[in-house]
């Protein structure tokens, strides 16, 4: 049985305590820290790392030039003092590198590697008396002998400094957290013998939790009623993103914690397991992230960071709530637990999280960003998150909600502008497709996704995180840049020179080429990050991200979109988001060069073979999961939605290339382009079909039909940017060049989709209410 195995070698270390204790004494390492966070303090107000001796004896040892030393040929190790270490004492030493020895306190001239390392402790003749290997270890955790001078050593839940390692407890467990096929028994054991409490809901057992003093069933928990999911976790209406019930159980997890407890004093580590049971054990094609917390950290009204909550406000439904809220002190404790689709637990951690994003905050599915903090355990996410980088080792990232796209429910849009553009000349996220479970029930499909900070940049080897500075942070630089080219004249040679001295111009073009050719329309004003390195070395640099509001009409414009000027404009394009691009067209080592690159790029990155392949390696991804969530959250309302959404973004594909060759020729009056349209996407199909006047309007407009083919039993629906249905005529009939009249009548200012829709094509075109 599990429990004997485990008391034998109670039995075995009590038996080699005892042969310790009969043979000649030596001062024993017998407990190390080597991330003291929030532990024993030194007498300047420090947490240095530090390390405990014992004496296993029934004698007083002398401990005058014994020595301790990180290195086992330290031709200089560290020099104990004449100090007596009384039978079955102990004495603790800061491993702080300060050197010294007071009458209260001993500092070593040498740290403890947070990583792991071996210690040694020399006799005075030189030899050594004593030896450890330590492991890495989390904020205030040990590595001590279990029991005090045994030969066995373990990780200690709670550090004893100066005191009995008996007073840390362990909690070993029968079967640790994964996929199981069919129930089974869970058995605890306390090498302590201390009590055991646990709970189910995510919450931190404290003694007047559940005490454990038996197996625990461990089940399949689908059929069992729902709980978390039907919090409502945004506003109620009629929009698509808005939250719904999933109106039928979700599939669930079994999650556990538990802890021991010595006189209603915690003396072990909070543990958390998580089983998927049965019809959740083989049910997934993607890898699982699971996150429990209290519940009252995402869902509590008055410190829920994950409901509308006390800060919501019905007159501004829209930007309130909760989940608006920002900073550390909507930071919340989470446990994560990563589990690739291999069976196995690729990372399990305590860290913090915070709700991430804009107005998607709104949204009944919300994007999270995780912290890794020494103050919740491990510093870092030691994991390769990303699939497509050669990274090991993350402070931060992103669960990235699907609910962001504009156009259409396909999800796939920002995770495929990423990873159609990866390779250009600029930073962007690379990201995972992974299927979420909030305290052990089913939260859906999220991507994984990079955090655009300064540990970003310092992990793909960009810069040194403390040098880095953003648009945002030093406006007043950046701001320069602008007043240089609104202010002098890029064609003039000299001019065009110190510019280029501020900004690097092969990444300003990449990010340019990518931003026009994927329709970002929410750009430039908004989804804009430049960064550089401090002021003295750096060169001004453009992050691609978010690209929600891409994949637009495929023949929209965005040369005219991105050298838009007009002053009175607050979004996407006012005139200070434009004026570098405008000023830097106006020479034309700057214009030949962007020609030429968004060329090249047309007959690489953004070649249809190309791009169709990716499309469809990542819809096979999704595609077995796409069911399940579509239930979920009624978003995508149904698969036949998301496949028609997918078949959208392959048209826009095929069909982008060639408008875009068209949209440059057109602005820069061009004879020749050295790109070549494929036969799907030949000029011939280059016309638009239809168009709104006036565009922009008032809610009031029409739809002309410019071609010479008549529309038949045509279908106009009005879609808002969240994918809510406004407006719908069906039946009708638009001969060629003719025209239908819409009123909309009173209706909020914003961008709307027009969507004409015959039995033998699909059509869209953005319009804009509010002149």
């Amino acid at each position: 049985m599990f429990s004997s195995a485990i008391r034998v070698a109670l039995v075995i270390s009590a038996l080699s305590i005892l042969a310790i204790s009969l043979r000649a004494q030596q001062p024993r390492i017998n407990e190390v820290v080597s991330l003291n966070g929030t532990g024993l303090q030194d007498f300047e107000g420090d947490f240095p790392d530090w390390i405990e001796l014992y004496n296993p004896g029934s004698e007083a040892l002398n401990l005058l030039n014994y020595a301790i030393s990180d290195d086992y040929v330290d031709t200089d190790p560290w020099v104990l003092p004449d100090i007596e270490l009384p039978p079955n004492g102990y004495i603790v030493i800061f491993a702080s590198g300060k050197d010294l020895i007071n009458s209260a306190e001993f500092h070593t001239h040498f740290k403890i590697s947070s990583e792991g390392e071996e210690i040694y402790l020399f006799t005075p003749d030189g030899n050594v008396a004593d030896q450890v290997t330590v492991p890495e270890l989390s904020q205030d955790k040990s590595f001590g002998r279990f029991t005090d001078g045994a030969p066995t050593w373990s990780r200690l839940d709670i550090a004893t400094p100066g005191a009995s390692n008996s007073l840390s407890n362990h909690i070993k467990f029968s079967h640790g957290s994964g996929f199981y096929d069919s129930e089974f028994s869970l058995e605890l054991f306390s090498l302590t013998g201390d009590s055991i409490y646990y709970t189910t809901d995510g919450s931190v057992p404290t003694p007047m939790s559940t005490l454990y003093v038996g197996e625990i069933e461990i089940k399949d928990r689908s059929d069992e009623p729902n709980i978390i999911s039907e919090i409502p976790t945004s506003h109620q209406d009629t929009t698509a993103t808005s939250w719904k019930s999933p109106g039928h159980r979700v599939a669930k997890a079994t999650i556990l914690r538990f802890a021991s407890y010595r006189n209603s004093a915690v003396n072990s580590a909070v543990y958390t397991c998580e089983f998927f049971v049965g019809s959740t054990s083989n049910r997934y094609t993607l890898p699982v992230v699971s996150l429990v917390t209290e519940e009252g950290n995402f869902f509590d009204s008055d410190t829920g960071i994950y409901v509308p909550g006390q800060h919501f406000n019905p007159e501004d439904s829209v930007w309130s709530g909760n989940y608006f809220q920002r900073g550390i002190e909507w930071e919340r404790n989470v446990h994560i637990s990563y589990f690739p689709n291999d069976g196995s637990t690729g990372f399990s951690q305590d860290a913090g999280v915070r709700i991430h994003g804009g107005k998607s905050r709104g949204y009944a599915q919300k994007s999270l960003r995780l912290y890794a903090r020494k103050e919740y355990g491990a510093q870092y996410f030691d994991y390769p998150l990303m699939p497509n980088r050669n990274i090991y080792r993350y402070k931060r990232f992103i669960l990235r909600s699907t609910m962001g796209g504009w156009e259409g429910q396909s999800m796939l849009a920002d995770d495929l502008a990423q990873r159609l553009s990866s390779g250009m000349n600029f930073e962007h996220q690379d990201s995972r497709a992974v299927i979420v479970f909030i305290n052990g029930e089913y939260w859906g499909i999220h991507s994984i996704k990079d955090r655009i900070d300064e540990w970003y940049f310092e992990y793909t080897g960009s810069a040194i995180k403390d040098s880095v500075i953003y648009r945002n942070e030093d406006i007043l630089d950046y701001s320069k840049l602008l007043d240089y080219a609104e202010d002098n004249d890029l064609s003039n040679p000299e001019n065009y020179g110190a510019i280029s001295e501020m900004m690097d111009l092969n990444n300003y073009i990449d990010y340019q080429i990518a931003q026009h050719f994927f329709i970002n329309y929410d750009w430039p004003a908004n989804n804009l990050t430049a960064w550089k390195r401090s002021p003295a070395q750096g060169l001004w640099r453009w992050v691609f991200y978010d690209i929600d509001a891409g994949f637009g009409t495929p023949n929209f414009n965005m040369m005219g979109h991105a050298t838009h000027n007009d002053s009175t404009t607050n979004w996407p394009n006012p005139s200070w988001s434009t004026v570098l691009f405008r000023s830097l067209l106006e020479n034309d080592d700057f214009a030949d060069k962007f020609i030429s690159q968004f060329a090249e790029h047309l007959n690489t990155y953004f070649q249809p073979e190309r791009t169709l392949g990716i499309l469809d390696q990542m819809g096979a991804v999704w595609e077995p999961e796409i069911v399940e969530h579509s239930e979920r959250w009624h978003y995508p309302l149904s698969f036949d939605n998301w496949s028609s959404d997918v078949d959208s973004l392959k048209d826009f594909l095929k069909e982008r290339p060639c408008y875009v060759k068209k949209h440059v020729v057109e602005f820069f009056g061009l004879t020749s382009f050295n790109f070549n349209c494929s036969d799907a996407t030949d000029s011939e199909n280059l016309d638009a079909v239809f168009s709104v006047a006036p565009n922009p309007n008032k809610g009031s407009f029409s739809v002309l039909n410019i071609t010479d083919e008549d529309w038949e039993n045509l279908e106009i629906a009005i879609y808002n940017v969240n994918g809510s249905l406004i407006y719908n005529r069906s039946g009708l009939s638009l001969p060629s060049n003719g025209s239908i009249s819409i009123d909309l009548g009173s209706i909020a200012d914003g961008l709307y989709i027009t969507e004409l829709r015959s039995e033998k094509r699909v059509e869209r075109l953005k319009i804009i209410i509010g002149e």
